[in-house]
């Protein structure tokens, strides 16, 4: 149905005997549909280098880290993700329409009734609950929050008018504006120690993420040939 290319592709991972690591690399990737070959609507996922940033270029379309770790200063989990490159979907109602019936109907086919009957019933959230009990008793009770480090450059989305018409050039274009996410943690505390209910430093109180977006922007055009940069 799609061919799916990649440039320089690098995945790591890291089990250790507390924690995790998991990091991800694509310097490019490329999606293309087959069937549309003389639609400008061919490409469904594209990345293309942003000639108008001045921010460093060696992050390709994604770079990407995640963390479990116990011994981190503020949080046993850490997140980063950049990438240098603009992202362009193009909106392909039908294709998704397709994958998502395909996908349904292999979960359908491979989660049997008595797997969904186990967590009817709350199975696993009683072992999950256990474990949580064991370590608020034992002194080693970390409430979940995440240091997040998040710079997502502005993807552009294509909402064709008629995809199926090889000859239609009328669109829309969003551009959803450069995103930053940031966490801003306090410091790991004793949990037998430390009295919340007393506390009064709004510092040691909460667990703030900062959310910024920017250069949102909306545009119809009317003769799109395939080509972002035209």
């Amino acid at each position: 149905m799609v061919d799916i290319v990649y440039k320089d592709f690098k995945i790591k991972g890291d089990l250790r005997k507390k924690g995790q690591f998991f990091s991800l690399f694509i310097d490019d990737i490329k999606v293309i549909q087959k069937k549309l070959s003389d639609s400008p609507y061919q490409t469904l996922m594209e990345t293309i280098p942003d000639t108008a940033s001045n921010e460093d270029t060696n992050d390709g379309a994604i770079n990407m880290e995640f963390e479990n770790n116990p011994n981190l200063e503020k949080s046993n989990y850490r997140f980063k993700f950049r990438h240098s490159k603009l992202l362009i979907l193009t909106l392909n109602l039908y294709s998704i329409q397709y994958i998502s019936n395909r996908v349904l109907a292999a979960l359908k086919s491979t989660i049997s009734q008595e797997d969904i009957q186990k967590y009817a019933v709350g199975e696993v959230s009683k072992y999950i609950n256990a474990g949580f009990v064991n370590k608020m008793f034992n002194g080693d009770y970390q409430h979940f929050n995440i240091d997040a480090d998040i710079k997502i450059k502005s993807p552009i989305l294509l909402l064709p008018q008629n995809v199926c018409d090889i000859s239609n050039k009328n669109c829309m274009m969003l551009k959803f504006g450069d995103l930053k996410i940031a966490s801003i943690l306090p410091p790991r505390q004793d949990f037998k120690a430390h009295h919340y209910e007393s506390e009064t430093d709004i510092n040691l109180m909460y667990d703030e993420y900062v959310m910024k977006g920017e250069n949102f922007s909306f545009v119809m055009m009317t003769n799109y040939e395939g080509d972002i940069a035209k």
